[in-house]
């Protein structure tokens, strides 16, 4: 589900396990580059200028190499053989102090999405730098290696350090022993000769989905973290996400090879990624207040689908995905139009369009797709194949059970089973929209529909407001009569309404 139009799609999956506390973020550089800090690449130039570091000094020479920005480990593993490690260490440390005044509402805007259950933060970064305890002066720290024993304790709240923390250089600081993960040398200790920073992320990884934030793929942090992880997650599916910009092509190849579902926007024309930041403000909105938020799709869904773009009826999708929302939908005081069916339905979405009168209608996927549909795939070998889109009719994964044949139209009587909650909550929907011309005309495109669905139809024809017009009091009359095990006897009904696939 997106946000914004052209910002990034984030899985219904980790928005669940958001509203349930159970998302943990990795802030890397990027993070705190909106407030004024260098990335880890710029730290390094900026280091070595501090230093006064020779022109043919080996750190400097590969730096400046092509690709050098992908070996900045190897770069500070140097560093720290042209110079003694407290030297380098001070040096970073310098570079990193801030100012009083400074803006820090990306780190407050992940601190809201990254609360517990229970409203806590909780926040891993391998940056330095002080600002998320700007923000949330209270907040817990701790700071590698003695790190949150989650495997014992089975969660961890506050502010996690992985690679060090700033500390104040001065007179009384004394020599090295600060921690500070730089070099080669320090990420080969911390991830595997000591391993602890592997097996924090390890415990992490079993209790939580992890969201990478400020890196990109060949980071130093992010190449050790992941190598470290992939012997233990062969037989996994990834719950680690990483938000990054490019073509979206380009950015899921580029951590596919890690194992990292990749969560793409494109690339901004500035510094400041306007688009991904905007995204997570919303989403912190939602997190902040998910009924308040299912209220105010609901109120979207009050408008035709035709009216919306599809990164808004993409959101009204998301909110039927689980079970929460599709009640607060089927509740809404005004029912959403039965157009809405026209978007759930997958085979509505994709269907050809028809030619009749002349010309071409319109194509239903220009009218009703969702954001992440993919297009339409070509049947050049005659196969008639599986629409590729989410049918939002069907069982879905946060449905409880996940037998073959729960859909609430175009299934065999005879093999139907009763329909999970969130189907259910869709089947009441649509009888108090039953009667409108967009319901009849979906419905007669089957042979049947769900037995549970006919059930509801015709209570709420029973025990529902008054049907007032003809055409409805025919429809409802053909309905209970007849029992509706098949539709055809309906087909007559909405017959001035078109072909069913147009």
């Amino acid at each position: 589900m997106r946000f914004h139009a052209d910002g990034p799609s984030i899985p219904s999956e980790l928005l669940d396990a958001r509203d349930r506390g159970n998302v943990v973020f990795f802030c890397g550089a990027g993070v705190s580059r909106p407030a004024g800090l260098p990335s880890f690449s710029e730290l390094a130039k900026r280091v070595m200028k501090t230093l006064g570091t020779d022109s043919t000094a080996r750190s400097r020479t590969l730096l400046e190499q092509p690709g050098g920005a992908q070996s900045l480990d190897r770069v500070f593993n140097l560093l720290q053989q042209e110079y003694r490690r407290d030297e380098v260490e001070a040096a970073v440390n310098r570079i990193l102090k801030t100012p009083a005044r400074v803006n820090t509402s990306a780190h407050a805007t992940i601190l809201r999405l990254s609360c517990s259950a229970a409203g806590r933060p909780r926040v891993v970064t391998t940056n330095f730098d002080h600002l998320f305890e700007r923000v949330a002066k209270s907040v817990p720290i701790h700071v590698a290696p003695a790190l949150p024993d989650i495997g014992s304790v089975g969660s961890f709240e506050g502010l996690v350090y992985l690679h060090g923390r700033r500390w104040n250089p001065g007179p009384s600081t004394g020599s090295s022993g600060k921690g500070l993960i730089l070099s080669s040398s320090d990420f080969g200790r911390a991830y595997l000769a000591d391993g602890w920073a592997t097996r924090f992320v390890r415990e992490l990884l079993q209790n939580y989905f992890i969201v990478l934030l400020g890196y990109s793929a060949s980071d130093p942090p992010v190449r050790y973290l992941l190598e470290g992880l992939q012997s233990h997650r062969a037989n996994e599916s990834s719950t680690i996400y990483a938000f990054d910009h490019g073509g979206v092509d380009e950015v899921l190849d580029r951590w596919r090879g890690l194992g990292v579902q990749a969560l793409p926007y494109p690339t901004p024309p500035d510094r400041h990624h306007t688009v991904l930041w905007s995204t997570l403000s919303a989403w912190a909105v939602r997190a902040d207040d998910p009924d308040a938020w299912r209220r105010s799709i609901v109120a979207l869904a009050q408008r035709s689908p035709l009216q919306l773009e599809p990164f808004q009826r993409g959101q009204v999708a998301a909110l039927v995905r689980n079970p929460e929302g599709a009640a607060e939908f089927a509740n809404a005081t005004s029912p959403p139009s039965a157009e809405w069916l026209c978007v759930f339905d997958r085979y509505v979405r994709y269907a050809q369009p028809q030619r009749g009168f002349g010309q071409d209608d319109p194509d239903p996927l220009s009218l009703f797709a969702l954001d992440d549909d993919p297009p339409r795939s070509e049947d050049t070998d005659g196969t008639n194949r599986e629409p590729a889109g989410v049918d939002i009719l069907s069982f879905l994964e946060p449905d409880e059970r996940k037998d073959r044949y729960r859909r609430l139209a175009g299934i065999s009587i005879r093999q139907s089973n009763p329909l999970p909650d969130r189907l259910m909550h869709l089947a009441d929907w649509f009888g108090k929209v039953a009667q409108q011309p967009a319901a009849l005309w979906w419905a007669a495109g089957y042979d049947t529909v769900h037995p549970q669905l006919i059930a509801t139809v015709e209570w709420h024809l029973r025990h529902g407001e008054a049907i007032s017009d003809a055409r409805s009091d025919a429809f409802a009359k053909v309905w209970i009569s007849s029992g509706c095990r098949t539709l055809p006897e309906k087909i007559s009904i909405v017959a001035s309404l078109g072909p069913r696939s147009a």
